[in-house]
């Protein structure tokens, strides 16, 4: 190596820290991590909470367990055999999440979607689907961790 070619870098001493950003496992940590759909999913249950039965949402299912939203951003988990036909009357927030993560359910990886991130409803191409939402990728190839309630597919009715 000759001489002439080498160069020295030009130093800094007060680098300003790059913002930290989430990894790809700590967002899908963060959305429950990766998880299929299972055929139950949107349908209304009842379990049990305390001493009594109450009803909600089946958000993911497999054969040992399934995931319950009960109200509240609150979910049970209990064995699939546990989570049984309800009858009754819904509430109006069960009926929309029931809605929203039927809506979640019909959507597959790679499949175009809307996203509302951060109030802007922005098309995206759905990565990777987990339990409480999906990573997304968005135009500029940046991903993102979007709440399954913030989805919807692309050319429908939007979020």
């Amino acid at each position: 190596m000759d001489d002439r070619s080498l160069r020295s870098l030009p130093l800094y001493r007060d680098v300003p820290e790059l913002p930290k950003t989430p990894k790809v496992d700590e967002v899908r940590k963060r959305l429950g991590g990766r998880q299929g759909t299972g055929p139950r999913v949107g349908r209304v249950v009842r379990v049990t909470m305390g001493s009594g039965l109450v009803p909600g949402v089946i958000l993911a299912e497999s054969d040992e367990r399934c995931d319950v939203w009960v109200g509240a951003g609150t979910m049970r988990r209990v064995h699939p055999a546990d989570a049984t036909r309800f009858d009754g009357e819904v509430s109006k927030e069960l009926r929309v999440v029931a809605s929203d993560i039927t809506v979640f359910a019909s959507l597959a990886e790679g499949q175009r979607v809307v996203a509302n991130l951060r109030g802007e409803l922005t098309e995206v191409t759905l990565a990777e689907k987990c339990m409480f939402g999906a990573i997304v990728i968005r135009d500029d190839d940046m991903l993102m961790g979007v709440g399954f309630r913030m989805l919807s597919p692309a050319g429908g009715s939007a979020c």
